[in-house]
C-alpha cells in the first residue's frame, strides 16, 4: 500500500440560528498529486444540535478530515481549525 497525505484547510464557521461552516480537504499521493474519486469524511468536533451553547465550542475546536484508505492507499487524517463568528 502506498502512503496518502490528507490536508484540511482552516475555515470560518458561524452560529446564527444554526451552526454552519465549510471544510475543505485534499487527498494527495506520495508525489503531492491529488487523488481524485476517493471519499473523505469531514467530522465536526462533537457539536450537539440540541444545545446551542456547544456549537461555539465545536466551531472553536475545528474539524477532522478522515480518509479510510483502499487497496492502493493507506488511511490518512488531518485536522483544521474553524474560526467562530456569531453570524
Amino acid at each position: 500500500m502506498e502512503p496518502a497525505r490528507l490536508t484540511a484547510s482552516s475555515t470560518k464557521g458561524s452560529v446564527g440560528g444554526q451552526m454552519s461552516g465549510k471544510g475543505r480537504a485534499t487527498l494527495l499521493d506520495k508525489f503531492g498529486t491529488p487523488i481524485v474519486g476517493e471519499t473523505i469524511v469531514l467530522i465536526d468536533s462533537g457539536s450537539h444540535v440540541g444545545d446551542p451553547l456547544l456549537w461555539g465550542k465545536a466551531l472553536s475546536n475545528g474539524y477532522d478530515a478522515v480518509y479510510y484508505g483502499n487497496r492502493k492507499y493507506k488511511p490518512a487524517m488531518a485536522h483544521a481549525t474553524v474560526e467562530p463568528s456569531i453570524f
